[in-house]
C-alpha cells in the first residue's frame, strides 16, 4: 500500500512541479510518508494517510507559482495557427493579418531557463509569456507570427526531444542553437515586406541576427526590442556572472546593426537590463532608447 501510494505521489508533484531539486525534496518526503504505511496497524495506517495529505499539499503549495498556464489560456479567443518545429524544438505561432502589409515577427524571451542563480529549471516556458502577450495585442493590420524559444510550450509528448537543458541555458546563445532559431524565422516570414522584427529579453538576440540576415537578402527590415538583452556578455557582467565558453558577441555584428532602423524599449524601473546598460549597449549597436514607466515583464500590461 505504501509504495502504491508513494508512486501516486510521484506522479503528482511530476506533473505539478517543474524544477529539479524540489523534485528530489517530494522524494524524500514521499519515502519518509511511506515508511509510516508499512507499520501495519490501522492506526499507522490512518497516520501515514494523514502524512501524505499533508505531505501532498504541502509540496503543492511549495510549488504555487511556478506552475505554467497553458498555451490556450494566454492565447483565449484569438485564432492562432500553431506548429512545432522539431530541428529548433520550438513552437511557432501564425496570427494571421494581411500579409500585403508585411509581417511583424515577436521573438519570446529566455523564459523560466533557471529557477535560481545556478538551478536549471526542467521546463523554460514563460510564466509570463510576454513576446506573446505583445504580439497578441499588435492591430496593425499585418501578418503577424510569434516564435517561442528552444523547449518552450513544449509540452509532454515534447520532452524527450527536450532532454537537453543546457539547450536553454549554458548554450541558449551558442551559433548552433541560434542558427536553427534564424532559420526558422527567415523560412516563417517568407517573402512578405516589409519585415519588422520584435524581440523580447534574451530574445533580442534572436531578433538582432534575424534582422541582420533579412538585411543581407536586401529585405526591407526594422528591429525594436523590449527589455532587450542586446549584448549578453555585457548583460552578464553588469550581473556580475560568467559568460559561458562559445556564446556569439553581438559586437561582432555591431556594424550591421547600426544599418539597421531599431528601437530599443526599457521600463525605467528594470533591474535585469537597466536603462544605463540599455544605452550603453545601443550605443555600439545602434538604435533608439526609449524609456518607457515600469519593469522588465511590464511590457505585458
Amino acid at each position: 500500500m505504501g509504495f502504491i501510494i508513494l508512486v501516486w505521489f510521484i506522479v503528482q508533484t511530476d506533473n505539478t512541479c517543474h524544477s529539479l531539486p524540489m523534485k528530489s525534496h517530494f522524494l524524500i518526503l514521499a519515502k519518509l510518508c511511506a515508511r509510516v504505511l508499512r507499520r501495519g496497524d490501522r492506526k499507522a495506517f490512518e497516520r501515514g494517510v494523514f502524512a501524505i495529505s499533508a505531505c501532498f499539499f504541502i509540496t503543492l503549495g511549495g510549488c504555487a507559482g511556478r506552475g505554467v498556464m497553458p498555451l490556450e489560456s494566454w492565447v483565449g479567443n484569438h485564432d492562432v495557427l500553431w506548429r512545432w518545429d522539431e530541428a529548433a524544438r520550438l513552437r511557432v505561432g501564425d496570427l494571421g493579418g494581411e500579409r500585403a502589409l508585411g509581417t511583424t515577427l515577436y521573438i519570446e524571451g529566455d523564459g523560466l531557463a533557471y529557477i535560481d542563480a545556478a538551478t536549471p529549471s526542467r521546463d523554460p516556458t514563460p510564466r509570463v509569456p510576454v513576446g506573446l502577450t505583445l504580439a497578441l495585442a499588435n492591430r496593425q493590420g499585418g501578418r503577424v507570427m510569434y516564435m517561442g524559444r528552444p523547449c518552450q510550450w513544449q509540452g509532454g509528448q515534447r520532452r524527450t526531444a527536450c532532454g537537453d537543458y543546457r539547450v536553454w541555458t549554458e548554450r541558449r546563445f551558442v551559433p548552433e542553437i541560434l542558427g536553427s532559431q534564424v532559420a526558422v524565422a527567415l523560412r516563417e516570414a517568407g517573402d512578405t515586406e516589409p519585415v519588422r522584427v520584435v524581440g523580447f529579453s534574451g530574445g533580442a538576440v534572436i531578433a538582432q541576427l534575424v534582422a541582420v540576415a533579412f538585411q543581407e537578402q536586401g529585405r526591407e527590415v526594422d528591429l525594436v526590442t523590449y527589455g532587450g538583452n542586446l549584448m549578453p556578455e555585457r548583460v552578464n557582467a553588469h550581473h556580475r556572472v560568467p559568460t559561458p565558453e562559445g556564446w556569439v558577441k553581438m559586437s561582432d555584428f555591431a556594424d550591421d546593426l547600426r544599418r539597421i532602423s531599431s528601437t530599443h524599449y526599457v521600463g525605467q524601473s528594470d533591474k535585469v537590463v537597466p536603462p544605463a546598460l540599455t544605452r550603453e549597449m545601443a550605443a555600439i549597436v545602434g538604435g533608439e532608447v526609449v524609456v518607457v514607466a515600469g519593469g522588465h515583464q511590464d511590457y505585458a500590461e
